[in-house]
């Protein structure tokens, strides 16, 4: 029996209120994102105005077009708790969608930089470029292959099992004038070594380098101390960051390190892109010149 002060529902008012609750829930749910959580389409988060459509391969460039140049963009992967690396390699926090970005990333550049660290942990090799691809870069205004820069002061590097197409350029090391001159002539056989700067390598004067060969879009993919290094003295122009579904639950590497005390730069949120629970961010350093 029911309590004196409980109001029963009318049984066709609980009927209504059950019906739309289930259209809401069909409405929400008939989106691609949450019908097919693993999906590696692309879809535009934000800005919104994209709605639920696939980004085209098209969009998707015109997403990452550089605004200007030179332009130094940098790209990573990192877990939800900040990890850049798990067991030492940025590897396992990939998959597809991160894939595919670091693909179009490179074909948008004329020089890949990293440093001798990821060079070695990440066992770098001569960049892979279709004869699709290639067409395409050419297109672009773009040699058919991008260069590999790798910033080192040890020049421990290997480049001995490295192959090249025949439109390939040499990888390029660059040092400081107080590396190893051993080293340095022998890796003339496999790469163009060039000494910038006097106990360190000379970022800035690097750059104007790079530019002077006819490599203004370059594109940065480590480590976090060259990262650091080069943010630290306001050379980066974007950040590419990808966020990983995952907790890595350990100790590991943020994407920049090795840098003293230096006030925060800011950055501005240009899009967001999703696929399968990974967010793929751009941001744009602000000028503060």
């Amino acid at each position: 029996m029911p309590d004196g002060n409980h109001r029963r529902t009318h049984p066709r008012r609980e009927y209504t209120i059950l019906a739309a609750v289930v259209s809401a829930a069909k409405s929400v749910f008939s989106n691609p994102v949450f019908s097919n959580p693993v999906t590696n389409a692309l879809r535009q988060l934000w800005p919104p105005g994209q709605g639920d459509s696939e980004l085209s391969i098209r969009h998707l460039a015109q997403l990452y077009d550089m605004p200007r140049l030179p332009w130094l963009r940098a790209n990573f992967v990192c877990s939800l708790d900040g990890a850049a690396a798990i067991g030492g390699r940025s590897e396992p926090l990939s998959g597809s969608a991160d894939k595919q970005i670091f693909r179009l990333l490179r074909d948008q550049c004329d020089a890949i930089i990293v440093g001798a660290e990821t060079f070695r942990v990440e066992r770098y090799r001569q960049p892979r470029v279709s004869d699709k691809r290639q067409i395409a870069r050419v297109a672009r205004g773009l040699a058919p292959h991008a260069q590999l820069v790798v910033i080192s002061s040890s020049l421990d590097l290997d480049f001995s099992d490295f192959s090249y197409a025949s439109s390939s350029p040499r990888p390029r090391v660059i040092t400081h004038r107080t590396s190893d001159p051993t080293r340095r002539a022998s890796l003339t056989k496999h790469a163009d070594v060039e000494c910038i700067g006097e106990t360190s390598v000379d970022l800035p004067a690097m750059l104007v380098r790079l530019h002077q060969l006819g490599l203004p879009r370059l594109l940065c993919e480590g480590g976090p101390r060259l990262f650091g290094e080069l943010a630290a003295e306001g050379l980066v122009d974007e950040l590419c960051l990808t966020i990983s579904p995952q907790l890595s639950l350990a100790d590991a590497p943020r994407i920049a390190a090795g840098v003293a005390a230096h006030a925060p730069r800011a950055l501005q949120l240009a899009h967001i892109v999703h696929a399968g629970g990974v967010l793929l961010t751009r941001y744009l350093v602000i000028d503060e010149r």
